[in-house]
């Protein structure tokens, strides 16, 4: 390092120090530098680390939101390529009985509809998916042999003609 004595010229002595480096004092701006460089270091470390782990936390939960719903809107479309397709194969009067079981059944699956619209019966159907298919019985049986209650419904004029099943009228078996 380059020292100079204190003159009447220390101004010109400043001078020829600051040329004969080119022009530049390199340690003073490299220590400036290194201090900028602390600065905004300590500063991430302090205050930004936590806030990018929010952003990332926020960003990857938007990501599984957004993956969820493109998954939901491709099921909904497969479901109405399902419904558009049977609905131009219906008579008019399956039509007509697919507007009213969306209309009162919105939460019934396109399968089951197909299946009610096809006249399927299976055990596991609801009273009321059978309710829907063949109207209300003409009689109800109600007993109890000490395993709770277990309903017979009967429809006259039909085959099958009688259905059972529990307290929560899930169909366990017909005839």
């Amino acid at each position: 390092m380059k020292t100079f004595k204190a003159t009447r010229n220390s101004n010109q002595n400043v001078s020829n120090y600051i040329n004969s480096n080119n022009g530049t004092n390199s340690s003073y701006f490299d220590f400036k530098f290194f201090l900028i460089f602390i600065l905004i270091t300590i500063c991430m470390i302090g205050c930004g680390e936590s806030e990018y782990q929010k952003y990332l936390a926020i960003k990857s939960d938007d990501s599984i939101r957004r993956s969820e719903y493109l998954h939901k809107k491709y099921v909904d479309a497969q479901l109405d390529s399902i419904r558009i397709e049977n609905e131009n194969k219906l008579s008019k009067k399956d039509q007509l009985r697919l507007i009213k079981i969306r209309k009162e059944h919105p939460n019934w699956s396109p399968s089951i509809i197909n299946r009610l619209l096809n006249n399927e019966i299976w055990i596991g159907m609801s009273f009321e998916m059978v309710k829907f298919k063949n109207g209300k019985p003409d009689h109800v049986t109600l007993s109890n042999y000490g395993k709770g209650n277990q309903y017979q419904w009967c429809w006259n004029n039909l085959i099958p003609s009688c259905f059972y099943g529990n307290s929560n009228f899930i169909i366990t078996s017909y005839n």
